[in-house]
Order: structure tokens, then C-alpha cells, then sequence
């Protein structure tokens, strides 16, 4: 598996709508799914779920972060693409592999799925990988439709980086 060049990658010159259909997001979310923001800088701490996620994030070399969702609601869920090295992957994966996670795949792509409940409803997150990519999807929602929004995060890159490996 050979991965793209550093230089192909240019998280930083994608926008969010770039990464995913707002169809795929009123389908799989809700008629009144939208674009909400994108993330500064300051703003990724505490998205992944458990410290291995957070320390990986904190060791991309490029990340992008949007928040979809339906306004003046509690639903929400954030998309976050993150370049990692490989080293920072081999560790995630191992940690994801010994977790509640539950291992799969999204087309060719290696996933883990977290799915749980709080007071609000149905959580759940995906972590998927398109070397060097890695691909977040947390938030309210159930395994299904975070899969298939996944799905079409990463059939966008795919689209834009296509020698994105597994």
C-alpha cells in the first residue's frame, strides 16, 4: 500500500460542504439537517471518544472539523477528516481493536463503530481510515446513519485524493 503524496493532501483547502452531500445529511439525519460551522483551531478537544482518539488528533498533521446538524436543537454530529501518521494510526487501530468498538468496513476502508445511549437519545461514532486519512463521525444518530454518512465523507476524498489507501 503506497500512500499519496504529503503534497496531494491539502485538508485546510477543503470547506466542509466539500466532504459531504447535504442530501446524504437530511436523508440519514433529518429534513432540517444543515451546515452549522466549521471548527477553529481550539475547538477539537473532547470530540473523540477516549484519550488514544484524542492524542491521535492531536498528532495529525492536518485535520478539518464541520458540525452538521439541526438548529436550536440538540442534534447535532461533527465530521472530522485528520491526516495521521503511520504510527499514530498503529496506535489507534490496536487501541480501537481491544475496545467496545466493533470492528467492520466501509467499502474498503477499515472502520470501528461505537454505538451507546445518553439522555438525549441514540449516540454514536465512527472511526474509518483511507490512508493516511482518518475520518471521524460522532454524534447523535445510530450506527446506520453515521455509516452511511461515513460513506459519503469518504467517497468524497476519495474523489479528490484518489490514490487514498485503505
Amino acid at each position: 500500500m503506497t500512500e499519496p503524496p504529503a503534497a496531494e493532501i491539502d485538508l485546510e483547502a477543503l470547506a466542509c460542504t466539500d466532504l459531504l452531500d447535504l442530501a446524504i445529511a437530511q436523508s440519514n439525519f433529518g429534513a432540517d439537517a444543515q451546515f452549522i460551522a466549521e471548527l477553529g483551531p481550539g475547538e477539537f478537544t473532547g470530540i473523540m471518544a477516549g484519550p488514544v482518539a484524542e492524542t491521535a488528533l492531536t498528532e495529525a498533521t492536518q485535520r478539518i472539523g464541520c458540525i452538521w446538524g439541526i438548529p436550536q436543537s440538540d442534534g447535532a454530529f461533527t465530521v472530522v477528516v485528520a491526516a495521521l501518521p503511520q504510527a499514530s494510526r498503529d496506535t489507534l487501530t490496536t487501541a480501537l481493536g481491544s475496545s467496545t468498538f466493533t470492528g467492520s468496513l466501509i467499502g474498503t476502508s477499515p472502520a470501528y463503530t461505537w454505538e451507546r445511549d445518553d439522555a438525549l437519545g441514540t449516540v454514536t461514532t465512527v472511526y474509518a481510515f483511507a490512508s493516511p486519512l482518518w475520518v471521524t463521525v460522532t454524534g447523535s444518530g445510530t450506527t446506520g446513519s453515521q455509516t452511511e454518512i461515513t460513506t459519503d465523507v469518504l467517497d468524497h476524498l476519495r474523489a479528490l485524493y484518489p490514490s487514498l489507501g485503505d
